[in-house]
């Protein structure tokens, strides 16, 4: 998580290369996208949130290690909802550590895929929730904040205007 877009995209490159010489295509073929899709591979940016997610839910249901358990508090058990009273950060670094991000996008996510009952379950409901909705889960996450992927493989834009303020209230 944190990741910057120019890294991002170097590892979006490297997936899309990864795919040409597993389905023997020419090294300048355009259709990488439709291909991705075809293979059920996630685009990376859809990848990290969906590792990040299955490591939330690995924490709520006690299969990680217990310094991450720790931190994450639940809300409401019913609704799984997280708690994101628990830490505020004051810093951009801060923004990208997991006690501030995980219930963001854990509350983010609909109602359904939280409270999945088993890992396999709450994988593949996620992987399709993302494949169709990752704009829309992330303008969720932080409505300031737009998102936009053209393309798997492409340069993605990111702007933020609320972290030009925020300095103000924090």
């Amino acid at each position: 998580m944190g990741i910057s877009d120019y890294n991002v995209s170097k590892l979006q490159k490297l997936q899309n290369n990864a795919l040409r010489t597993v389905l023997n295509l020419p090294s300048r073929s355009h259709n990488i996208s439709s291909q991705l899709r075809d293979k059920h591979w996630l685009p990376i940016r859809s990848r990290i949130i969906f590792k990040f997610l299955v490591t939330v839910f690995k924490c709520l249901n006690n299969m990680a290690p217990q310094q991450l358990v720790n931190k994450l508090c639940l809300e409401c058990p019913v609704n799984m909802i997280l708690s994101s009273n628990n830490f505020r950060p004051k810093s951009s670094f801060g923004r990208r550590c997991f006690t501030y991000l995980a219930p963001r996008y854990w509350n983010a996510l609909p109602r359904a895929i939280r409270v999945a009952e088993s890992i396999s379950e709450f994988k593949s409901e996620l992987k399709f929730y993302l494949f169709d909705n990752t704009n829309e889960f992330l303008h969720k996450v932080d409505p300031y904040t737009t998102f936009s992927f053209s393309q798997p493989g492409t340069t993605s834009t990111y702007t933020n205007e609320r972290f030009a303020y925020q300095s103000d209230y924090l």
